[in-house]
């Protein structure tokens, strides 16, 4: 447990260093500098964001401890994520040691790693339905049960206070008590059904809050298909493709070539918990299919990182696979780990290459020039972009930053009129800037007649999905 949480806090660390803020996270940032809770709970009602208010609330809590900076933001995800790891692995001591190991770095070795270094509530969550799982399975195991189904049932209420989806997670555990019944035990019992109790009791609580979640999300472009169920799981575990197939490939040719052993002591019984593996088994299927029937049922909008709470029944099927090869041949655990350190190194490496650094988001300003054009007027189109500029220093520097785009972050600036910019700047006897890509410049130059822009920078940086070309135009009149 100890070695699977420091590698995943060692990976969620540097990433957590080494990326430039994300766009959703500057909706987490925007609220850490309110004065109070009420604060808080005001701008969150007056910006547009889908999150339920207690991720906000934690992130807040832990800002008056640790500061409001992005790294502070990110070092509570970056501890969740690694005792999100540590619990994940306790759970599955029983499987075998390299079993636990495996199961810990599971989530690290997906394309969703980026989650344990991203100020947003999805590993806070993640960590509380991994204690949820420990609690529930523990109560399984001792006589006074009820202290166990009780820290369960909190912890699902957490998990789904800080995401909804995650309660499809409480879900499996209450299909694995229904399914596995212990010899004299009853079908349905309270350990079917405490989880779910403490995972609808938040979602209930929430339900004021959908309508406007559903409205404010439905802006975005319709990304829902029904595929994506199908396409989920290809996704995530794209990272653990050649080193899984290689560690897959030494195990068969120990197994083929080598001599095989005998199994350790004890070994036949180092197995995962039937009731761990059917939890596993319904929750590797529900949780993507329930992030995505709801979300094409709200929004319409859907990204696979909804669906984190799957990464449980991952590391629970791993965790089996791992001990099933073990009891095969020893020597096949340390072959498995050895693949799965490998994945993670994959997943760190791929997801500081598909995202924009740190460095080079404080590059930004002298790669569009704005350090040559002191007193300038820049309109920057792009909100993100904008509030980028704003968190390298531009804002205190030789220009006046504003925005011609859509606002949609709490501490944005108002978006303001291009032409009253314009008229005021022309007056004034200063220069104009606009930072945007070609598209919308161009379309800025179509509402505002008489004028013309000259390019005199440009850079290009990658969000996911798309590799993004800016440049920085000076508008003059024809």
């Amino acid at each position: 447990a100890a070695a699977s949480g420091a590698l995943a806090l060692v990976s969620a660390g540097f990433l957590a260093v080494h990326l430039a803020p994300r766009y959703d996270e500057l909706h987490t940032l925007s609220h850490l500098g309110d004065e109070d809770l009420g604060a808080l709970w005001r701008s969150y009602r007056q910006a547009r964001d889908t999150l339920p208010p207690s991720g906000y609330v934690v992130s807040w809590l832990w800002a008056t401890v640790f500061g409001s900076s992005l790294l502070a933001a990110r070092s509570l995800v970056v501890v969740s994520w690694g005792v999100a790891a540590a619990t994940l692995s306790v759970t599955c001591r029983r499987a075998g040691p390299w079993a636990a190991f495996v199961a810990g770095l599971v989530p690290s070795a997906t394309s969703l790693l980026y989650l344990g270094a991203f100020a947003r509530p999805y590993a806070p969550a993640l960590a509380a339905a991994a204690l949820g799982v420990a609690s529930w399975h523990r109560s399984g195991e001792v006589d006074r049960r009820g202290r166990w189904l009780a820290a369960s049932a909190a912890s699902f209420a957490v998990a789904a206070s800080l995401h909804y989806l995650v309660a499809a997670v409480a879900l499996g555990c209450a299909v694995a008590s229904v399914v596995v019944v212990p010899a004299g035990g009853r079908r349905w019992s309270p350990r079917a059904t405490w989880p779910v109790v403490g995972a609808v009791l938040p979602l209930v609580a929430s339900a004021p809050l959908y309508r406007r979640a559903a409205a404010d999300q439905g802006r975005l472009a319709r990304s829902v298909r029904s595929l994506d169920v199908v396409a989920f799981w290809p996704s995530v575990l794209r990272p653990m493709v050649i080193p899984v197939t290689l560690g897959v490939a030494v195990t068969l040719l120990v197994a083929v070539v080598g001599r095989r052993r005998r199994p350790a002591p004890g070994s036949p019984r180092a197995a995962l918990d039937r009731e761990l593996l059917v939890l596993a088994m319904a929750v590797v299927v529900l949780a993507p299919v329930g992030a995505v029937v709801a979300m094409a049922m709200a929004s319409g909008t859907y990204v696979h990182r909804y669906g984190v709470g799957a990464l449980v029944g991952a590391s629970l099927l791993a965790a089996a696979g791992v001990a099933t090869a073990t009891r095969s041949d020893r020597r096949c655990g340390p072959v498995l780990a050895g693949s799965a350190v490998l994945a993670v190194a994959v997943a760190t490496s791929s997801i500081a290459g598909s995202w924009l650094s740190a460095s080079t988001a404080d590059a930004l300003p002298r790669s569009l020039g704005l350090d040559r054009e002191p007193g300038a007027v820049v309109l920057v189109l792009d909100e993100y972009e904008l509030l980028l500029l704003r968190r390298v220093a531009v804002a205190d520097g030789p220009v006046d930053l504003v925005l011609a785009g859509r606002r949609t972050v709490a501490d944005a600036p108002p978006a303001v009129d291009p032409d009253a910019v314009l008229r005021d700047a022309a007056a004034e006897g200063r220069s104009v800037l606009v930072v945007g890509d070609q598209h919308q410049v161009q379309a800025l130059l179509r509402s505002q007649r008489g004028w013309r822009a000259q390019r005199i920078a440009e850079t290009s940086y990658r969000r996911p999905g798309v590799d993004r070309v800016v440049g920085t135009y000076r508008l003059e009149r024809r």
